[in-house]
């Protein structure tokens, strides 16, 4: 952390100001907004509450596409609504069915195939629904929000949202919630290249998966295709000349998956969309203004003037608690010390009471360099000096400083010549890489939740020694980032039942084998073990624990790894907090 300068109180001023005026500009949209009637729609049918057309596809969020292909591909009788209104989670799209309401598209298509007694799965393995799970999870919760912020962030023009009708100052305020909210997710954080390199690794790990299947697991589609296709469309169809469709043509094997889904679910396309926004779509149902939708998709939480005000108190309260911890925790950064050449110096919080961190990262990145074996020194850190994205753990190496461990793991692996992978295929890489991401991008976020935000004791910090005072800003930043996640809008035993199908999924692919891809570990295994290691060891009487421990196979796999890279392991922990770790 950085000391505050004399100038700091301005740039606060001008922070609360802003925030106020943003405030004022939204009350006052709010007020043109008409909350629309409760309408009589027809019983057992699902109407399914979406966003205008698109220009080039049906939708252009890639949601909207997956839920509608679903309904397509199940035969379940439907009517779409375009118009203003946000479901209770304040997500798009959502769907009634007589009279009830759902929202998200994962619970959706849950509640349908219990009503309406539907497996689309029914054909494929468990070991296949893991891997479908998984690749699921890689595009919704990685791949999504590189698209986003090319979207709306790295399109210096905005061409695809004028297109659509977007008005600039809107298209403003949402540009600075994107980047808000793709910050806290962390790809915000990376360069342009960076996320590119991040959304091109995804693309390969798809089209190496899929190789020449028809569909994802082979001649006829599954349910999770669905999803799949939502996702491509949007860089294949939808990218508005963008940079993330050329990493898409790169692979034909995905530009034919497109057409062979559209071609398949969607006969009726061209009806459904405005051809660029030449023509009317003639598919659609009680249109309304859709301009105020984008608005509301990203801007707009609420419809209570008040609550507006109770957010500007709040941001102001923040900015002033900020300002104290700043004061607290300031101090002169430490000068650079010199450390061994040829010697990777990790960088990380200090050891946990029963793993070596806190962190499932830090485990990761910890546990890959042991089974690289490339020598290494732990630095632990007090929290003022950080990489320069912000993120921990993060590495040195002859000067050189390197942030984000899989960033790091690929810098490890060119400097000096690693490949951990190079007995694997590239089906293979290809899974390994979707349940890596499947943890990291939608587990994680459960297990944040589950320690910060779920658990009314604050058991966390009585742990790592953290004051309540510090612990309740942390709290609702926290609630702010995993709303804009998606995850922190479910309700806690919603947010269990995530975190258990991710469990099942991967629990299902490893079956009896001793590591994730067989009898050797690949370097995935590291980034596995780290997120698992955190349940299985540090779930402090959460209902983490008990779920993994549901899954036998998986709690082996943890004890295995142990075995395996940490064999020193009682000596790089506090053992619940009585003794100092060794190492």
């Amino acid at each position: 952390m950085e000391i505050l300068k004399v100038d700091n109180l301005i740039i606060i001023a001008k922070v609360v100001g802003g925030t106020v005026l943003a405030t004022t500009v939204s009350c006052l949209v709010w007020k043109r907004i008409r909350k629309p009637e409760k309408k009589e729609y027809p019983r057992d049918t699902v109407i399914l509450h979406q966003i205008s057309r698109g220009p080039f596809a049906p939708s252009i969020s890639q949601y909207v596409m997956k839920l509608e292909t679903y309904l397509r591909f199940a035969k379940i009788p439907y009517m779409n609504v375009h118009g203003a209104q946000k479901s209770k989670k304040g997500k798009y799209p959502w769907i009634e069915y007589n009279g009830q309401e759902l929202s998200d598209t994962e619970f959706i298509i849950e509640f349908l195939n219990e009503t309406f007694k539907i497996d689309l799965d029914e054909k494929i393995s468990a070991k296949e629904r893991g891997a479908a799970r998984a690749f699921q999870k890689m595009l919704e919760e990685n791949t999504f929000w590189a698209v986003t912020l090319d979207r709306w962030l790295y399109d210096s023009k905005s061409s695809g949202l004028r297109l659509i009708g977007v008005p600039s100052w809107i298209i403003f305020f949402l540009r600075r919630n994107i980047k808000n909210t793709t910050y806290a997710h962390g790809i915000g954080r990376h360069s342009q290249e960076e996320v590119y390199h991040i959304l091109d690794r995804d693309l390969h790990s798809l089209s190496d998966f899929i190789g020449t299947n028809k569909y994802l697991l082979g001649d006829e589609p599954c349910q999770e295709d669905c999803a799949v296709f939502g996702q491509l469309s949007q860089i294949y169809w939808h990218s508005f000349g963008n940079k993330c469709n050329t990493y898409l043509k790169k692979y034909d094997n995905l530009c034919n998956y497109c057409e062979r889904m559209k071609e398949r679910f969607w006969t009726d396309w061209d009806q459904c969309i405005t051809k660029g926004m030449t023509q009317k779509a003639t598919k659609v149902h009680n249109r309304e203004q859709s301009y105020v939708t984008y608005f509301e998709m990203n801007l707009i939480e609420k419809n209570d003037a008040m609550c507006w005000f109770k957010v500007v108190g709040g941001s102001v309260i923040a900015t002033v608690g900020t300002y104290l911890i700043w004061k607290k925790l300031s101090g002169k950064r430490k000068s650079r010390e010199e450390y061994p050449k040829d010697t990777v110096i990790l960088h990380q919080y200090g050891r946990a009471p029963y793993a070596p961190s806190m962190s499932p990262f830090a485990i990761k990145l910890e546990t890959y360099l042991r089974m690289a074996k490339i020598p290494y020194m732990v630095c632990l850190i007090d929290g003022r000096v950080g990489s320069k994205k912000g993120k921990f753990p993060w590495i040195e190496y002859n000067n050189e400083s390197i942030a984000d461990t899989q960033f790091c793991i690929e810098y490890l692996n060119k400097t000096l010549a690693i490949n951990l992978n190079k007995n694997v295929s590239k089906a293979e890489r290809g899974i390994a890489r979707s349940f890596l991401k499947m943890l990291e991008e939608n587990t994680y976020w459960a297990l944040l939740l589950e320690r910060w935000i779920l658990d009314p004791e604050f058991a966390i910090c009585k742990i790592i020694k953290l004051p309540y005072r510090f612990a309740w800003f942390i709290r609702r930043r926290l609630r702010r980032d995993a709303y804009g996640h998606g995850i922190g809008r479910h309700s806690q035993d919603e947010i269990y039942h995530i975190m258990d199908l991710d469990l099942m999924a991967l629990s299902e692919f490893l079956g009896d084998k001793k590591f994730l891809l067989g009898d050797r570990p690949c370097e995935e295994d590291c980034a596995i073990f780290g997120q698992l290691a955190e349940w299985y060891w540090q779930s402090f009487g959460h209902r983490s624990g008990p779920l993994i421990k549901n899954y036998k196979n998986l709690c082996d796999y943890c004890e295995r790894m142990k075995e395996t890279f940490w064999p020193d392991w009682d000596e790089c922990n506090t053992n619940g907090g009585k003794k100092e770790a060794t190492k």
